[in-house]
């Protein structure tokens, strides 16, 4: 399996989270467990066994996770092979997928810009733009990451892998972090269920990561998460203007174009 999540690039301003809502404790509570992944039928590798792409596997699932609860695209929207290369290419310079050279990684940023620009086709020929895009300043805050999962369908997230959870991947073992582990790479996944505050859960958090749904605990996100991104679609909007949580987003959107 790959990382590639290149560290943020701080020459380049980001648009904020906090900046954007105003008052992030205006945000609707969220239930006790936020769980976007149930009516995503899979969660396709994209060849991030292959390269260090998890920048872009990631966003894949995530617009699956926001199709599918929407009910866009039931199932979720799928990507190919070839969107998955085409999208590497575009935010990986001098990538060659078939040599393999320069497979050096991706920031988040460079991504969600090409999601603004570009967007991303999927298998049934739809493309999906983001409208825009706002960096969460306390990206360890997992209330706050909760509140803005259960209104956004899904956070942008990247954290610095330890080998512990490539060892415990192989093992089929919830991440943890493990003190002094050495760390093996940035790693993009997108957060798509949270059970922060239950008292039945241990792992409180699920994220999808190398083809699979995977459990992590509280410790790993709040010691190894380096960035958090919100993203704002068309694709979280039902037909009456609201996201499947309940929120009006129509402004929060019109404004994100002045991010």
């Amino acid at each position: 399996m790959k990382t590639g999540a290149l560290p943020r690039d701080f020459t380049q301003p980001a648009p904020s989270f906090e900046a954007a809502i105003v008052d992030p404790r205006a945000l609707p509570v969220a239930p006790t467990i936020v769980d976007w992944t149930s009516k995503v039928n899979s969660w396709p590798m994209y060849s991030n066994d292959v390269w260090g792409c998890c920048t872009v596997a990631s966003i894949f699932h995530a617009i699956a996770a926001l199709t599918a609860f929407s009910g866009l695209v039931p199932g979720g929207a799928m990507f190919s092979l070839a969107e998955t290369t085409k999208v590497y290419e575009a935010v990986c310079p001098g990538f060659n997928p078939k040599t393999d050279a320069n497979d050096n990684g991706a920031t988040l940023a460079s991504v969600c810009q090409y999601g603004v620009k570009t967007g991303f086709t999927d298998t049934a020929g739809r493309v999906h733009k983001l409208a825009g895009w706002a960096e969460i300043g306390n990206y360890t805050n997992l209330a706050l990451l909760k509140q803005a999962l259960w209104v956004f369908g899904t956070l942008y997230l990247a954290a610095n892998l330890q080998q512990a959870q490539e060892d415990q991947f192989g093992a089929g073992q919830p991440w943890s972090w493990v003190p002094n582990s050495p760390i093996i790479g940035g790693h993009a996944f997108p957060l798509e269920q949270s059970a922060l505050n239950d008292p039945g859960f241990f792992y409180n958090e699920e994220v999808i990561t190398w083809g699979a749904k995977w459990k992590v605990n509280r410790p790993f996100m709040t010691n190894q998460l380096v960035e958090g991104i919100v993203i704002f679609t068309e694709d979280w909007i039902e037909a009456n203007g609201t996201s499947p949580s309940g929120l009006d987003l129509t402004q929060i959107i019109t404004d994100s174009h002045n991010l």
